[in-house]
């Protein structure tokens, strides 16, 4: 059952300085964090690991089916211009792709200058769903539309997580997301940290971010 947990994790365009909470004094504690550490590592795999990292990899994407068919359509318009030298073709050609890089800028824009502060019970029921408040914050003087809050689970099968949604947040605005948890055993589980996401505009692709901020 994880413990109570209220760290405010700035998201900027790189990567988070927060204060990483300290080791705890007691043994059984600092080897049980470390067993739950190697189990998360395990279920994560090698390839996977190098996907979630940050410095890498500052942001996640992930296209979607609509996304799939304009890069589909963008790759035919273009062999079609260059194959016929049709002015109409590289015109439409070009609106394609305009239409997917404003949609990347916008969801970049809705990602950045958001602040997220976990308000988790102490304890957790075996079998039972419990609400979990996520609090967002928006630093900046635009509003931030269509984000999904969440923990990172990395694939456990021991627990069932299903994010929370903030349709729309406005400048210097404070909105909640309830995710819900339903533990399938009892005994300590481990998140891998939250994850920030967002198909702002167009739902061509998702773009979000992952904060190793773990949870016990």
């Amino acid at each position: 059952s994880p413990t109570s947990a209220s760290r405010r994790i700035r998201v900027q365009g790189r990567d988070p300085r927060v204060q990483r909470p300290t080791a705890p004094n007691d043994p059984i504690l600092r080897a049980r964090h470390k067993a739950l550490s190697d189990l998360r590592r395990q279920r994560l795999g090698f390839w996977r690991s190098i996907g979630r990292s940050n410095r890498l990899f500052p942001r996640k994407l992930v296209v979607t089916r609509e996304g799939k068919w304009i890069i589909a359509i963008a790759l035919l318009l273009g062999a079609a211009a260059v194959n016929t030298g049709n002015n109409l073709l590289y015109l439409v050609l070009s609106l394609a792709i305009s239409v997917i890089a404003v949609s990347g800028m916008l969801s970049e824009w809705c990602l950045r200058e958001l602040e997220l502060l976990r308000c988790y019970p102490a304890e957790l029921v075996h079998g039972a769903v419990t609400a979990l408040r996520i609090e967002v914050f928006n630093d900046k003087s635009r509003p931030a539309l269509h984000l999904e809050v969440g923990e990172v689970t990395d694939g456990a099968t021991d627990l069932q997580v299903r994010d929370g949604y903030v349709l729309q947040l406005g400048p210097r605005e404070v909105g909640q997301a309830f995710a819900a948890i339903r533990p399938l055993r009892r005994g300590p589980i481990a998140t891998a940290g939250l994850q920030l996401t967002t198909a702002y505009p167009f739902g061509f692709a998702q773009k979000s971010r992952l904060f190793d901020e773990p949870a016990n």
